[in-house]
């Protein structure tokens, strides 16, 4: 006959051994859950993994006038964000506005164009308008600011008018609203010509844009290393090629903010 004693002296092992046991299952489903939500986090969102940043050549408007080719061209800060579901991608944000001016003889002359605080969106070149008294960036209706506004250019200054001033001088001049092809019209009148206008698109820009007065060419180059404008003569006389703009693409990754752009 097993003594009673026996039997509850051996039971208490054979618990505890199924107890841990049963214990090991739960906690290898935890860490698998948790390993898997975090490849999932890397994978799917891009947690963990560093922001991928290049500078490129955006938006421009060229113009033509009676001294030569004025070019206004936005430099943006490129961005690409890691993740399969980020949308979007890939986000362009405006961080230098120049206008460079280029005489039928070759001289240039570069400004970095700066609007007053607060209004860096004025760096994704709203429409460049040419007034009997200067030229002026015109910021469109939007969400936000339902009415257009003028800000001057004035030297490297971007200066902006009130919504009433701006309202008033557009009245004056015949324009109601509407797109690119309505500032185009007062541009003209006061003796600019706009040659092309490039948008904010990913395609590469046109080789070469003419200018048939002035009788130069602006050249345009794109690669992995550099995007660059230079402008090079084609008419009689002495021929001549000055570049105009050179920004490096060149594209690091880092968990931190861009460096500042050279």
């Amino acid at each position: 006959m097993t003594d009673p004693a026996e039997l509850l002296g051996a039971s208490p092992p054979r618990l505890k051994a199924s107890a841990q046991t049963g214990a090991r299952p739960g906690v290898v489903g935890c860490l698998a859950g948790l390993i898997g939500f975090v490849i999932f986090g890397f994978v799917m969102f891009g947690i963990g993994r560093p922001h991928g940043y290049c500078y490129r050549i955006g938006p421009m408007q060229i113009f033509e006038s009676a001294e030569g080719v004025s070019v206004f061209v936005a430099i943006d800060l490129v961005t690409s964000r890691p993740g399969l579901v980020r949308s979007p991608p890939v986000v362009r944000n405006p961080v230098r506005l120049y206008r460079i001016d280029v005489g039928r003889d070759g001289t240039v002359t570069r400004l970095i164009l700066k609007p007053p605080a607060g209004k860096s969106h004025l760096l994704s070149i709203e429409p460049v308008v040419k007034l009997p008294e200067g030229l002026y960036l015109l910021q469109t209706p939007s969400l936000g600011h339902p009415f257009p506004q003028l800000h001057r250019i004035h030297g490297e200054r971007i200066e902006p008018l009130s919504v009433q001033e701006s309202g008033s001088v557009l009245r004056s001049l015949g324009y109601a609203g509407g797109d690119f092809q309505a500032t185009r019209l007062v541009t003209e009148r006061n003796g600019w010509q706009l040659l092309d206008r490039l948008g904010s698109t990913f395609r590469r820009f046109p080789k070469q844009v003419i200018s048939h007065r002035h009788q130069f060419r602006l050249r345009f180059m794109e690669d992995d290393t550099a995007d660059s404008i230079t402008a090079e003569s084609f008419g009689e006389g002495e021929r001549w090629a000055v570049p105009l703009l050179t920004i490096k693409t060149r594209q690091w990754r880092s968990y931190r903010s861009p460096p500042h752009l050279e």
